[in-house]
């Protein structure tokens, strides 16, 4: 088990220098008990010009470098979301503690970070996210499974069926995809992504006692609207009411709705580094081997690293290309449960 860190901030390491890096970051400079020491990007300019904009002391021109920093406890990985698997076993490899942004990509990837986070007796944590994989399943379909996921109290899908996705016809990859998912006890999810037209990126929940709508955006809700009434008078299972959840008081401008929110993930790793955890009980293993497996039950043609990268940026699949895959840009995304 990890040793307890007491006494001083929890130090933190940022791995790439894009948008939701820049948004973590903030949080982090304003949560309590907390200091980033360090930044790491492909280059030295674009790691010197990210801890320049928040007075980062040091400023790493490789990710290698980062990672082998002894000045960090934690390292928040944010690289190109198909890099997350080899940058986050690097980290741990370098006696680093991995704290993961986005989602890995593969069951069996995912496995890979999580044995050797346990051999080396390290803290990991994997957070459910999908930016930069040019597929509508693994940009915003992952939030769906999120959704689906935590409506099903963490039980994977039996079978998923009624599928209908278009694929890109040079990288393969599906643009919009909708899918009907049977979970165990004869309970039924629905789940809708693209990254070629809106949806209304609602989630609903719709069962016996009544009916829970999850409005915009619902991976990150600062509220919710459940029914005021429930019973055999129709009119009062709609009377709705809403309830909020006001958002962490984090200040600055913010890339992704809803960012203020990453506060309660640094908040979290924060308490287990404290407390010498190598687990997050909160998040365990089989909810998020859950989650993936709604997404990636149908595989797509994506690899990982570099040349990976390379081979999309080549097709025009990832950021910049004609149909962009910024959620807040063009994704969409919306997900249902039916649960008896």
């Amino acid at each position: 088990m990890p040793a307890p860190i007491v006494g001083r901030a929890i130090r933190w390491g940022i791995m790439g220098s894009g948008r939701i890096a820049s948004d973590m970051t903030r949080v982090l400079t304003q949560l309590p008990n907390t200091e980033v020491v360090a930044a790491g990007s492909r280059s030295a300019e674009t790691a010197e010009l990210f801890a320049g904009r928040f007075g980062i002391p040091k400023a790493h021109g490789s990710y290698a470098a980062l990672a082998a920093d002894a000045d960090c406890d934690v390292v928040y990985v944010a690289t190109p979301s198909m890099r997350h698997v080899q940058d986050s076993i690097m980290c741990l490899e370098a006696a680093a503690c991995g704290a993961l942004r986005e989602g890995h990509g593969a069951v069996r990837r995912a496995t890979r970070v999580l044995n050797v986070a346990r051999e080396k007796e390290l803290f990991f944590l994997h957070g459910d996210d999908g930016a930069g994989q040019a597929s509508a399943t693994l940009e915003t379909g992952i939030y769906c499974a999120q959704f689906l996921q935590w409506a099903m109290d963490g039980d994977a899908p039996e079978s998923i069926e009624g599928v209908v996705a278009e694929l890109h016809k040079e990288s393969g990859l599906d643009q919009p995809r909708r899918a009907l998912l049977r979970f165990p006890g004869n309970r039924v999810g629905t789940l809708e992504c693209s990254l070629k037209n809106p949806t209304a990126r609602v989630g609903v929940v719709n069962g016996t006692k009544g009916v829970i709508r999850v409005p915009f955006p619902f991976w990150c809700p600062a509220g919710v609207l459940p029914p005021a009434h429930v019973g055999p008078r129709v009119p009062g299972l709609w009377a709705e009411t809403k309830r909020s959840f006001p958002l962490p008081d984090i200040e600055g401008d913010f890339n992704y709705v809803n960012s203020q929110g990453l506060a309660y993930q640094a908040e979290e790793v924060n308490r287990c580094l404290a407390e010498g955890l190598a687990r997050d009980a909160q998040v365990r293993p089989r909810e998020c081997f859950s989650v993936m497996q709604v997404a990636l039950r149908h595989p797509q043609p994506c690899g990982g690293g570099d040349e990976a990268i390379q081979a999309a940026k080549d097709k025009k699949t990832i950021q910049g290309s004609g149909y962009s895959c910024e959620r807040d840009a063009g994704g969409a995304a919306a997900a249902g449960a039916r649960i008896k």
